[in-house]
């Protein structure tokens, strides 16, 4: 509702999402930062003879249409946006994050957007393996949906700091952590959001 507003009441051109995910890519850690170039709905699709086919949301699989899921950003965005995190250094996590003193690393990639909090390890690789995603929240690709409907030519840069490994048994406190993400997001975003 408050995608469809943003478009219909204030005419906006681009869209920028903010906040955590889990992470799905085994090389990442908690307070890493993704930004993406497609966002997905994994859990979107038609389940029949003990398979699950994941499909776009809207799409007509039996009219033809292309229905590979998916809301990708253009290469020509993508670019200006690498360009413009060149050279950030993000603030190290602070020691009562208790997720250890380091410095949290930017990368692009597809994030994936579902009803349920992923906290399976064998979901968490399945997941990875399947769209080659980074991370994994509950609501990119339902914003990138509606903006996409709405003008396909309306870019929606979702930004997320990885708040937990989806799948892996230790957390961090959460509530803890949330002033740390929220300034490690925004730090990214401010930079990004002049070339969207």
């Amino acid at each position: 509702m408050a995608t469809a507003l943003l478009l219909d009441r204030f005419g906006c051109r681009a869209l920028m999402l903010c906040g955590v995910a889990g992470g799905l890519d085994p090389a990442l850690n908690v307070g890493d930062v993704v930004v993406a170039t497609s966002n997905i709905q994994h859990d979107f699709g038609i389940e029949k003879t003990g398979e699950f086919f994941h499909i776009q949301p809207g799409s007509r699989p039996a009219l033809g249409e292309d229905f590979t899921p998916g809301y990708a950003l253009s290469g020509s965005l993508v670019m200006r946006l690498r360009a413009a995190l060149d050279g950030i250094v993000l603030e190290p996590l602070p020691a009562d994050v208790d997720a250890g003193r380091r410095t949290p690393k930017i990368c692009f990639g597809p994030i994936l957007t579902g009803d349920s909090f992923i906290n399976v390890e064998a979901t968490r690789r399945r997941l990875q393996e399947r769209f080659g995603a980074q991370a994994v929240e509950m609501e990119g690709g339902a914003v990138a949906q509606v903006a996409r409907w709405w003008d396909p030519r309306i870019p929606v840069v979702n930004i997320r700091c990885l708040s937990d490994l989806a799948g892996a048994e230790s957390h961090v406190d959460f509530r803890t952590f949330l002033p740390a993400a929220a300034r490690i997001a925004s730090a990214v975003a401010h930079r990004l959001a002049p070339v969207i």
